[in-house]
């Protein structure tokens, strides 16, 4: 399959008088897997329907593959997509949904049969051919989609929440498949989630996005060790947020921190026990105010003076585990912290 680069410059979209995307500026690189992750109403889904042709924009220019196809329609723009509710249609065959597309472009019946087997192959449903969508599990139904959408060999894979109509087992597992397939055909593909767990999971890059606006690009890593500001720090995992001119942050010592900024401490970098311990840590004392079992972690909350930090510690059977009320230490490691300037939301 031929692979796309997707960029977009200066994108504006509005509704009426409401503004969903504003100045957006996108490289999605040839053969990324590329996430937009947000919450509801972010803009997201707005982005991924304007990359398919479903959204035209008011301002600024998409390209694909170098060419601008703003004004371009949805069927001449070679890309694929994966609709939330898989939009298969229920009267047909595995087979005959899978090679719906292909029969729609003219293709000869033997080049159709031959690339529905090939697609139904990949996704390992050749045995399924004859069933109807509704004879189909879940997943398997997201394997009839991607099939259909594969079979077409787009330039660009577009996915809008793929496994969120899934139960969490079998979400984990399709992840798992949607990502080996497609490092498989190294085609460009860009997917919508809210779930930073799959997003962080599978994509070699996310956008973080909020308010229409893209707060942070960046690998997993990079968004989770460095956000950009307080929305990412916190749609992002768990955390610590503290004013720059609290006693907790003075206590750091981060060097000639502004008084707007906060100070980011992700709960699992937080040591908690009985008493003071590693020297090269802040300790200060504090008392439980809640605790979660979690299975692999104890999540704490910890009240220190006016401030209350949440500590993550692994659970280990016969390990030391900490009740509501006791008296505990907590130690902070000033090489964790983060500087982070104060707005929520709007421009990064």
């Amino acid at each position: 399959m031929t692979k796309a680069r997707v960029e977009a410059h200066g994108i504006a979209v509005r509704y009426g008088r409401t503004v969903v995307l504003r100045d957006i500026n996108l490289a999605v690189e040839p053969g990324e897997f590329f996430a937009l992750l947000g919450p509801s109403g972010s803009g997201k889904s707005t982005l991924l329907r304007l990359v398919a042709g479903f959204v035209e924009a008011h301002a600024g220019r998409l390209l694909i593959g170098g060419v601008d196809v703003s004004g371009v329609p949805p069927w001449r723009r070679d890309v694929g997509m994966v609709f939330q509710n898989y939009a298969l249609w229920p009267h047909m065959t595995v087979r005959e949904n899978v090679a719906f597309g292909l029969e729609e472009r003219r293709l000869p019946a033997p080049a159709v049969a031959d690339k529905v087997r090939a697609a139904l192959g990949l996704v390992n449903l050749l045995d399924y051919a004859e069933r109807r969508p509704s004879q189909l599990s879940g997943g398997q139904q997201q394997r009839v989609a991607l099939a259909r959408t594969i079979a077409v060999e787009p330039k660009v894979l577009l996915l809008d929440e793929p496994l969120s109509n899934l139960d969490a087992k079998l979400r984990i597992r399709m992840r798992e498949e949607l990502r080996a397939l497609q490092r498989k055909l190294g085609i460009t593909t860009i997917f919508v989630t809210h779930d930073q767990e799959e997003a962080m999971t599978t994509a070699d890059r996310i956008a973080v996005m909020d308010q229409g606006v893209i707060q942070q690009v960046g690998t997993a890593a990079q968004i989770f060790d460095e956000p950009s500001n307080r929305f990412v720090a916190s749609f992002v995992g768990s955390v610590n947020l503290l004013p720059a001119d609290s006693l907790l942050a003075q206590d750091l010592r981060l060097a000639q921190h502004p008084r707007t900024a906060d100070v980011v401490i992700r709960p699992h970098t937080i040591a908690i026990a009985r008493a003071p311990g590693d020297p090269g840590r802040r300790w200060v004392a504090g008392t439980v105010a809640d605790r979660e079992f979690l299975g692999a972690l104890i999540r704490y909350a910890v009240t220190v003076g006016e401030s209350r930090l949440i500590a993550e510690a692994p659970h280990r059977v016969g390990g030391e585990s900490h009740r509501v009320g006791d008296v505990v230490y907590i130690g902070l490691d000033p090489a964790q912290a983060r500087l982070l300037n104060s707005s929520v939301g709007g421009e990064p």
